[in-house]
C-alpha cells in the first residue's frame, strides 16, 4: 500500500475514483503515494496491482449503471471518508456526481458545470458568446446530410457519434447535428487553478479502425510537440482555455478536443475532468496529485515529458470477434489495461492498449502502431 507524503502544503490521503476506466488515474495515485480506490468497467491487472482495492461496475450501455455504482461506493467507502476524483462516464447522467457529492467530497468540477457542458445548446450559444471558433451546430435537418454529424448529446469516445444521412433529420431533446469538420484531432491538457490557466500539453489523437460501433471510435493518441502547431494556432487555443476556465469556473485537470486544419483550429468539446491523454505527458510527477491540490485552494504546475524530448503514444485494440485470454496468457511488457488470463470479450470490447515512447511523435506513433498489430495477430487466434 502507498505511503502518502506531504505534497506542497496538502497532505495527499486515499482517493476513490470513479469512471468508466480509471486505471491511469490509479498509476498517478501511485506515483503520489496517494491510497487509490478504484470502480471502474474492467478492474484490469494494472488497476489492482496499483490500488488499494477495486471493483467492477456494471454498465448501463451509456455509462455507470446506478445501482451497480452506489452499491460499490459503498461498499469500498462505508464511512463516507474517501475524497472523489471522476473520469469519463457520467456525460450522460451528471446527476450521479451530485448525488455521490451529498456525502463525499468531489475534488473535480460540479455536476452542473459538467451538465452545461454537455447541453449542445448551452455550450454552442457561450462559445459563441466567448468568441471561440466552433463547428456549426443544429437541432432541426441541415441544408444536406453530406457534410453534418449526427451526436447524441452526452455521449463519450466517440460511441455515439456517426455521419448524418438523410433520414436523421429529425431531432429529439438528446440528439442535435454538429458541421464535420476535416483535419488533425488535437487534444490540449490543461490544468486550472484559482490563479491561472496552463496548457500542460497537445496530442493528436486517431479514430479505430473498422469498429463495429462506426467510424469515430477512440483509437489511441500520441504526445505532440508544441512546436508542431503555428504558433497563432497555438496562442488561439490557450486563449480559448483560459476564456473557458474563467466562464466555467474550471480548476484541476480539463481537456479540449479541437480540430486543427492548416491556419484554422475549431473547438469541438470540453470534458471538466482528467482526459484519455492527460498520462501520455506524465513524467515521474503526478498529475492526479496536481489536480486534487487545485481544489485545496493550490496553485501547481506541471510539465509534460514532451518538453525533454519523450514522446508517448497509445493505441486501444478492440476485439474484431468473440474471445477468452487463455489460462496461460502473457502479455508484452509494452501493454497496460491488461484483461486476466481467462476473461472473455465480445466483439468491439476494448481488449487493452498497446504504448510506445521515443524521441518524436511520428516514430513513437509508427512503433505504436507496430505494437498494436502484433497484438490483433496475437489474439486474432484465439476463440
Amino acid at each position: 500500500m502507498p505511503i502518502p507524503r506531504p505534497l506542497g502544503t496538502l497532505e495527499v490521503q486515499d482517493c476513490l475514483l470513479i469512471g468508466l476506466t480509471v486505471r491511469s488515474l490509479v498509476a498517478s495515485a501511485h506515483k503520489a503515494g496517494i491510497g487509490a480506490y478504484a470502480l471502474d468497467l474492467f478492474s484490469d491487472l494494472d488497476t489492482r496491482e496499483k490500488s488499494v482495492k477495486s471493483l467492477t461496475v456494471d454498465y448501463d450501455g451509456r455509462g455507470l449503471r446506478s445501482g451497480s455504482l452506489f452499491a460499490c461506493i459503498d461498499k469500498l467507502d462505508p464511512n463516507e471518508k474517501l475524497p472523489v476524483v471522476y473520469a469519463g462516464g457520467f456525460e450522460h447522467n451528471p446527476i450521479q456526481i451530485e448525488r455521490i457529492a451529498e456525502s463525499r467530497k468531489i475534488l473535480g468540477n460540479s455536476a452542473s458545470v459538467l451538465a452545461e457542458l454537455k447541453n449542445p445548446k448551452l455550450f454552442s450559444n457561450t462559445v459563441s458568446k466567448l468568441g471561440i471558433p466552433a463547428p456549426r451546430t443544429r437541432f432541426d435537418g441541415p441544408e444536406s446530410s453530406s457534410v453534418w454529424l449526427y451526436k447524441n448529446a452526452g455521449g463519450s469516445g466517440g460511441l455515439e457519434v456517426r455521419r448524418a444521412t438523410e433520414f436523421d433529420f429529425e431531432c429529439s431533446a438528446d440528439n442535435y447535428y454538429q458541421e464535420f469538420k476535416s483535419g488533425q484531432i488535437v487534444t490540449a491538457t490543461v490544468l486550472c487553478t484559482d490563479k491561472y490557466t496552463q496548457i500542460v500539453g497537445f496530442s493528436e489523437q486517431w479514430c479505430a479502425e473498422s469498429h463495429s460501433d462506426g467510424e469515430f471510435i477512440y483509437g489511441g493518441a500520441v504526445a505532440l510537440s508544441s512546436k508542431s502547431l503555428e504558433s497563432n494556432i497555438r496562442s488561439s487555443i490557450e486563449n480559448a482555455a483560459a476564456l473557458l476556465a474563467d466562464h466555467y469556473q474550471f480548476r484541476g485537470l480539463v481537456s479540449l478536443d479541437t480540430i486543427v486544419q492548416n491556419n484554422e483550429w475549431w473547438l469541438l468539446e470540453v470534458n471538466p475532468r482528467p482526459g484519455a491523454t492527460f498520462e501520455l505527458h506524465e513524467g515521474a510527477e503526478s498529475f492526479l496529485a496536481a489536480h486534487c491540490l487545485a481544489f485545496c485552494d493550490q496553485s501547481p504546475t506541471l510539465k509534460s515529458v514532451t518538453n525533454m524530448g519523450e514522446f508517448t503514444a497509445h493505441s486501444v485494440i478492440y476485439a474484431s470477434n468473440a474471445l477468452t485470454l487463455p489460462s496461460d496468457w502473457e502479455w508484452p511488457m509494452w501493454v497496460r489495461d491488461r484483461a486476466a488470463p481467462g476473461e472473455s470479450f465480445e466483439p468491439g470490447d476494448p481488449v487493452c492498449t498497446a504504448y510506445a515512447t521515443a524521441g518524436s511523435s511520428e516514430i513513437a506513433r509508427n512503433a505504436v502502431e507496430d505494437r498494436h498489430h502484433h497484438i490483433v495477430d496475437m489474439i486474432g487466434k484465439l476463440r
